[in-house]
């Protein structure tokens, strides 16, 4: 079992964060926890029930009277406005005390003229008292102020009875009546418009029984202060464009709100309840009538806008006559959130004008009056409301003055999850200052959010750190605090700090394992799988294969990529933290075949009897070279190139002497991890340089025009003919000694040009093998032919005929015509003569 931690808080960085806070009672505004370096446990924050929201001013103290002191001295008056059974008023007492060591007694002043002795020595009240207590007050710039005391009675039921109120206009307003015997110490309070001059107490009791009466102590008088908003007193027009008037239940007709003079209670005009609509029952208008009718639903509303404020106080006055607790005055607002919410209620008689103070939260976006009368009818006259005013309250933030705001209901809660914890508990530092029966702060834990469960209640507090522990439901889906304050007095509130929510969990325990241990790299698809038991659900996966791979899965496959022994295991980690890790053992991953031998170099050219190394790189079938693994063996063919001499994953390849000209195989076979290939490469052996050139004949001669024949021989070092390997380029110098019939080939026909009789040529065959170059050349000599002797002769020849036939033309043109004698002359024949052959000469 371990002791594992679910949540921790110490409020040091962003808030709410995770949290959810709230206010659940946004009648005072919306109030609820945050962070605040004000107060803290440990480090600089602690979360307060207060921090975010603002809060009413506090009311002002006006005075407080304790009656500690002289008495009526010059604040308060008291005197009997009936003495008809003597004069019995107000005086100070230590007979019966609500705190300190005296009280006002109703009757302490004056003799009893039942029992013939002083009231404060039989400690009765006398018969025929209407003895009043009363002080001035002034609330000029308050919107309202209050009057609070504790009050003790013991009076005669609806007979005699105590009054507290207000004098306001000259006239006073007893809002409060207390009568009966209670016979025990209470507080309470009424609302005083700003207008009044003074407060006080009347005690009235007629003729008859007599018991002890009515006490009043701690008596003060606060001022609310209030922006106002606005008023209405109805002496303008009604409804006009703020006010909504109508009857929801017109099953006997339309009645509802309307302006009125028949009743008012400042100024000449009041609103009534049914000035608008027939009664139904008399058969006449209301308002003729000055009655109601019956199944009334009338309602007088208008829009508020409190957004941004710290909402609001609806004052007014009112007056009502009606059936008990069949018809009734109802005063509210209307929230979105919840509707219509009636603060104020009243039924029956108001014996007169009435001051009310209602509050409006800042969320309301209406205030009204509801008038409901049922199906019987009484003859009454309904309700009026006056002088309607509404005041913004004037607020202060919670945290300038360190204070939590009245009427909180302020929640902070987080979720948590404790399935499969066997139990759970959590732990907290607490500051807490609150009143004390008023107002509470507890630890809640919720299984849906919905409903909660407490488990620790602090009933208010003195201020101070101290340290919570509270067992929590493993079944609990959220954990919190609820800070709750009463409407009465505020302090300073209540702290959290340390939140730590700890659960105790079975210990986590693991396996692992994989469906077949031997595969090949790139092909075996091996099938993980881990369980985890124990700890808390639910569990993550996290595998490591030791190449590198990983996965999240419960049950992954896998394929490894490169050979080797791999130990993989899985860590299986639990909801809260909780770790284990499981090996499967060794997995043995094998190179995938065939293997691939590539030789180095792949293509290569050497000379007959050089030497060159060539090495084989060895891999499997995914590319993994295995080099380093392998036994390597050489060959070439054909055979006649050479030989090798092997050296392990290199060899030594010497080209044989007579090997030129051949295309050879050089194969490296490899054997490596239990796999088999074989690679090869292609080596040309050449013929070695230099090389030598022979060109037949040698010399040689030729007549003009005529032609002859070359041919031409290449060798390598060894003597080998490689006239068809090499390139061979003809020539012949000097130029104009005659054509070649091809300037390439083993082979040439020199045609010596006309006129070069005597020339010595030279033709040129110039090899190239490779790198290697050679030439040769054979110097063929051009003869004179038999036409370039005779041909001086017959040039002469020909000037000579020329020259004896211009004369003859020259002659004939002289001599006259011959006449016919001429043309019988007969011919001689001439003599031919063959000039003898110019000697042969060499040009």
């Amino acid at each position: 079992m371990a002791d594992l931690t679910v949540l921790y808080e110490d409020f040091e960085g962003t808030f709410p964060g995770a949290w959810t806070v709230e206010d659940r009672d946004e009648w005072n505004g919306v109030d609820h926890w945050g962070s605040t370096a004000y107060r803290a446990f440990a480090g600089t924050s602690s979360a307060w029930s207060a921090a975010v929201g603002t809060q009413v001013l506090a009311p002002e103290t006006i005075w407080y009277e304790d009656f500690e002191g002289s008495f009526p001295g010059t604040n308060w008056t008291v005197w009997d406005s009936n003495p008809a059974g003597g004069d019995d008023h107000w005086g100070v007492t230590s007979y019966r005390l609500s705190s300190g060591s005296w009280s006002a007694w109703v009757a302490e002043v004056g003799d009893n003229s039942v029992l013939g002795s002083p009231n404060n020595v039989v400690h009765q009240y006398d018969t025929n008292m209407d003895a009043y207590l009363t002080r001035g007050v002034d609330l000029t710039g308050y919107a309202y102020g209050e009057l609070s005391y504790a009050y003790w009675i013991d009076s005669e039921s609806t007979w005699d009875a105590l009054y507290a109120g207000f004098l306001d206009g000259g006239v006073w307003t007893f809002s409060a009546e207390y009568t009966g015997p209670a016979a025990s110490w209470d507080f309470d309070s009424v609302a005083i418009p700003s207008t009044a001059t003074a407060v006080g107490f009347s005690f009235v009791s007629d003729g008859s029984a007599i018991r002890e009466g009515a006490y009043i102590d701690d008596v003060g008088v606060v001022g609310r202060r209030g922006t106002p908003i606005w008023s209405e007193d109805f002496e303008g027009a009604f409804p006009g464009a703020d006010w909504a008037v109508g009857d929801s239940n017109p099953t006997s007709g339309d009645d509802y709100w309307g302006a009125t003079t028949y009743r008012d209670r400042g100024g000449s005009r009041s609103a009534w309840a049914a000035e608008v609509g027939d009664n139904s029952v008399v058969g006449l208008p209301n308002n003729v009538v000055n009655q109601y009718d019956v199944r009334m639903d009338a309602f007088m509303t208008r829009s508020v806008n409190l957004t941004g404020t710290g909402g609001a106080y609806l004052t007014y006055w009112r007056w009502i006559n009606s059936a008990d607790f069949l018809d009734y005055l109802d005063v509210g607002y209307n929230d979105p959130t919840s509707g219509w919410v009636y603060w104020d209620y009243f039924t029956g008689y108001s014996n007169g004008w009435t001051y009310r103070v209602i509050p409006i939260p800042p969320t309301a976006t209406e205030v009204g009056f509801l008038f409901h009368s049922d199906s019987a009818f009484f003859s009454y006259e309904g309700a009026y409301v006056d002088d309607v005013a509404l005041w913004e309250r004037t607020t202060t933030p919670n945290a300038d003055i360190h204070k939590y705001d009245a009427s909180m209901d302020a929640w902070m809660y987080h979720s948590v999850d404790l399935a499969g914890f066997t139990s759970a508990w959590m732990t907290y530092a607490y500051w807490d200052e609150t009143v004390i029966g008023l107002d509470y702060f507890e630890v809640v834990w919720s299984d849906d959010g919905l409903t909660w469960t407490y488990e620790f209640l602090q009933l208010g507090g003195v201020g101070g750190w101290e340290f919570g522990n509270v067992t929590i439901p493993t079944t609990a889906a959220f954990i919190g605090f609820h800070f709750y304050s009463y409407v009465g007095g505020i302090r300073e509130g209540v702290y959290v700090d340390e939140v730590t929510v700890t659960g105790t969990a079975p210990d986590l325990s693991c396996t692992a394992s994989v469906g077949a241990t031997t595969g090949t790299e790139g092909q075996t698809l091996f099938d993980f799988t881990a369980d985890g038991s124990g700890g808390v659900l639910p569990y993550t996966y996290a595998w490591a294969f030791l190449d590198g791979g990983t996965s999240t899965l419960q049950a992954p496959s896998y394929t490894y990529s490169v050979s080797g022994t791999y130990g993989p295991s899985a860590t299986v980690t639990d909801d809260v933290g909780q770790t284990c890790i499981a090996a499967v053992g060794s997995v043995t991953v094998a190179h995938a075949g065939p293997l691939t031998v590539t030789i180095v170099p792949a293509t290569y050219s050497q000379e007959e009897w050089t030497g060159a190394t060539y090495t084989a790189i060895v891999r499997d079938e995914n590319g993994h070279v295995l080099t380093s693994l392998a036994a390597v063996t050489w060959s070439v063919a054909p055979l006649a190139c050479g030989s090798m001499t092997p050296a392990g994953t290199s060899a030594g390849f010497v080209a044989d002497a007579d090997a030129g000209s051949r295309a050879c195989t050089i194969t490296a076979s490899a054997t490596a991890a239990g796999l088999f290939g074989s690679g090869t490469a292609s080596v040309e052996v050449v013929h070695a340089g230099p090389i030598t050139v022979e060109l037949t004949p040698a010399t040689g001669a030729v007549d003009e025009g005529g032609a002859l024949a070359l041919t031409v021989v290449v060798r390598d070092a060894g003597g080998h003919d490689i006239t068809g390997s090499a390139t061979v380029v003809w020539s012949v110098s000097p130029g104009g000694c005659g054509t070649l019939s091809g300037p390439n080939g083993s082979n040439t026909t020199l045609t010596s040009a006309g006129g070069r009789g005597g020339t010595s040529c030279t033709v040129t065959a110039s090899a190239t093998f490779g790198t290697n170059e050679g030439d040769d050349a054979a110097v063929v000599t051009v003869r004179a032919g038999v036409l370039a002797g005779v041909l001086p002769l017959l040039v002469l020849m020909i000037i000579a005929v020329i020259v004896v036939t211009v004369l003859l033309m020259v002659l004939r043109r002289r001599r006259g015509k011959p006449g016919p004698a001429f043309d019988q002359m007969q011919p001689i024949a001439p003599i031919a003569t063959r000039p003898e052959d110019p000697p042969l000469t060499e040009r």
